[in-house]
């Protein structure tokens, strides 16, 4: 059905006057839970059974936290993108839970620690001759993404979509970038000339042959060309939906986007050193093609069904 026969405003739906952009986001603090992509199985104490498989999105509970998390683990992620950030944290040894630096900007840690910014870091892998010792471990850089997960079984709108961000490590960062420039910015917002939150995303999950991590899959262009249709046909999201969700992604990049600089350093802190090295990830944001991964996900291009928004 074309748009010109529909009764739908797609207007609505329309990105333009809310200002939407894909800028370097710094930002202040996590919003909601975290997900992450489980890397390795957790095995039993004899190491004979595994009780949690690896290949899966998973939320990460921080031991304060005593509530079971609703969330279960899943190699299929339905979710409505708002937006991405990129951060780095250090772990002071290879076993710690916690951090002892963080940025999440991946340009200025939110507080000194061992450098002002993260590009002269001595923790930082590029400017790092010996790794792997708990003395000198070196932070791990990451993408996230701002998304809202539908709770299941929840009918009412406000509590039945809740925000996470999706951390994904270095070896994710060709096909994210792929996925905010060719399919976001590249097709979304310039072809379609609508909002990415108008629409939902599905996330797989694929360990590639000559790589030995698990990385997120995204979908192709046609994905969300056929959701546009649905759209003009008078389904996918509600226009209540989309007004809740626009709503609320400005009150989340509140909290998710904050201007910063340079940290700056304290009596008794480390000294900063004097290294001069390029930003990390911004340069993969730029370059990577939406062609690589293509071929990977068009196998769920067509697989298009209405979950997310039914039985609100």
């Amino acid at each position: 059905m074309s748009q010109e026969s529909s009764n739908v405003n797609l207007s609505v739906y329309s990105y333009i006057d809310d200002a939407y952009t894909i800028p370097e986001l710094p930002g202040s603090s996590l919003v909601g839970g975290v997900i992450k992509i489980r890397q390795k199985p957790v095995l039993s104490d004899d190491g004979q059974t595994i009780l949690k498989k690896a290949g899966v999105f998973y939320e990460t509970v921080p031991p304060s936290r005593d509530e079971e998390s609703w969330f279960k683990d899943t190699n299929v992620l339905e979710c409505i993108f708002l937006h991405y950030r990129e951060e780095a944290a250090h772990f002071p040894t290879r076993n710690s839970r916690t951090v002892d630096c963080r940025s999440l900007n991946g340009k200025y840690p939110e507080r000194f620690v061992y450098s002002s910014d993260c590009a002269s870091c001595p923790m930082n892998p590029k400017n790092m001759t010996e790794r792997g010792s708990d003395s000198k471990v070196p932070c791990k850089f990451y993408t996230s993404l701002l998304v809202l997960i539908k709770k299941p079984g929840e009918k009412d709108i406000e509590r039945a979509f809740v925000p996470y961000t999706i951390q994904v490590t270095r070896s994710g960062f060709r096909n994210i970038a792929s996925f905010i420039n060719g399919t976001v910015r590249g097709h979304i917002m310039k072809n379609l000339k609508l909002a990415p939150y108008a629409f939902k995303t599905k996330i797989t999950i694929t360990k590639p042959k000559d790589q030995e991590y698990y990385v997120p899959v995204f979908p192709p262009a046609q994905y969300y060309t056929e959701q546009k249709e649905l759209l003009v046909q008078g389904k996918g999201m509600p226009e209540d939906l989309f007004s809740f969700v626009k709503s609320k992604r400005a009150e989340l990049l509140d909290r998710f986007i904050v201007d910063s600089g340079p940290a700056v350093k304290v009596e008794g802190a480390l000294p900063s050193p004097s290294h001069n090295v390029s930003a990390l990830p911004q340069r993969m944001i730029v370059d990577a093609s939406f062609e690589d991964v293509k071929e990977m996900v068009d196998e769920f291009s067509s697989e298009i069904n209405t979950d997310l928004f039914e039985e609100l």
